[in-house]
């Protein structure tokens, strides 16, 4: 009798353990849907701050333009570095981002999405050898009852909408060409900066360009949803902050590199080759190019007025240099709106080969000094 209560607790016991072994399973299935796998060895990083699960595909909605899922709430995701998508050189595209429940119901005719796109961002993906560190950021508000009308009429430039500060968060963006883009967000208090965004073909860099008025204070909108029952939709006209610019800002300093060593010679940041928008990073002998170093995100939303940077370099030929400033330091202080000339010299692996620049001599930014959109 005892042998046969033993059996029948063993029986028990192996049915408890397989029924929690099948419910483990069921979630660890769900958490490990691969769309939304977060890869270490990643193409560019989204956070996401939204309570929405989100799908990303690059310049459409297509089965074919997937890019990766975001999970709510995740920061730092890794998208999968898929060469389909994130070629070689660098290159420049939109963003569409849908819900995880639109696209579980809209496999078979993504198109039918087009209006009602959840969000979008411009990516700047700097090539397989560039740096992509950068840390796209989707703000908490979308995602709600409310319609945000961004009115863009004739405007030849990217706009993106950042909530807090010029460095905040994107709430999302209006592409060139478009003349109305619409956001669906939820109730509350609303400062949205524009941040307009294109490539300088004469520099061969892009650009971020912050309109500020007279005073030097940048741009904004503030409105609220919520408060009035009876509005669900406002309008923004860009036209407004073009019109009230008359200053702008970068967000960033520039370094031109001014190669006057007998060879072609490469701008690196750590180890890490910087490349133009037109996927180069040879700077011929006797030729000049511009980089840009973007300022840090300072509290509150804005950006730093000043960076300190280190571990600049010069190389030629599998050789290198370390860039120094006039006081032959290799840390210093870059300003923002500020262009600085580093001046190259001597062959490399040679004694005279040098990098040298002059904190205390900088150019201003100024509009005049970038072409028309």
């Amino acid at each position: 009798m005892k042998n046969l209560f033993r059996v029948k607790w063993v029986i028990v016991a192996v049915v408890i353990a397989m029924i929690f072994g099948l419910g483990a399973c069921a979630e660890d299935e769900g958490l490990s849907d691969p769309l939304f796998e977060s890869y270490r060895d990643s193409s560019i990083k989204i956070s996401n701050y939204t309570k929405t699960d989100i799908v990303a595909f690059k310049g459409s909605l297509d089965s074919g333009t997937i890019i990766g899922g975001i999970p709510a709430g995740s920061t730092n995701h890794g998208i999968k570095n898929d060469p389909k998508h994130f070629p070689t050189n660098p290159t420049q595209f939109r963003v569409l981002f849908i819900t995880k429940d639109q696209y579980n119901k809209n496999k078979n005719n993504l198109s039918a999405l087009n209006n009602q796109i959840f969000t979008q961002i411009y990516i700047f993906w700097n090539g397989t050898s560039g740096d992509n560190s950068k840390v796209y950021e989707i703000s908490g508000r979308l995602g709600g009852e409310y319609t945000l009308q961004i009115w863009n009429p004739g405007q030849q430039f990217n706009v993106e909408f950042r909530v807090g500060g010029t460095a905040g968060e994107t709430l999302g963006f209006a592409q060139s060409g478009m003349a109305q883009t619409n956001l669906y967000v939820g109730e509350g208090d609303y400062l949205i900066y524009p941040v307009f965004q294109r490539i300088n073909t004469i520099k061969d860099i892009v650009e971020t360009v912050i309109p500020r008025r007279a005073s030097g204070n940048a741009f904004f909108y503030e409105f609220n949803f919520g408060e009035d029952p009876a509005v669900k939709t406002l309008s923004l006209s860009l036209q407004q902050a073009t019109g009230a610019m008359t200053q702008m800002s970068a967000g960033a300093s520039y370094l031109l590199i001014n190669n006057g060593s007998e060879t072609g010679v490469r701008f690196e940041r750590g180890s890490i080759p910087q490349f133009t928008p037109g996927g180069f990073s040879t700077i011929n002998s006797g030729a000049h190019r511009y980089f840009l170093i973007d300022m840090p995100k300072a509290p509150g939303g804005n950006h730093e007025p000043s960076i300190t940077v280190g571990n600049l370099w010069i190389r030629s030929g599998g050789f290198e240099t370390r860039i120094v400033n006039q006081n032959d330091e290799h840390t210093f202080i870059l300003e923002t709106d500020k262009t600085y000339t580093v001046n190259v010299s001597g062959v490399g692996g040679e004694a005279d080969f040098k990098a040298v620049v002059n904190t205390s001599v900088a150019t201003d930014l100024v509009p005049e000094e970038v072409p028309a959109y």
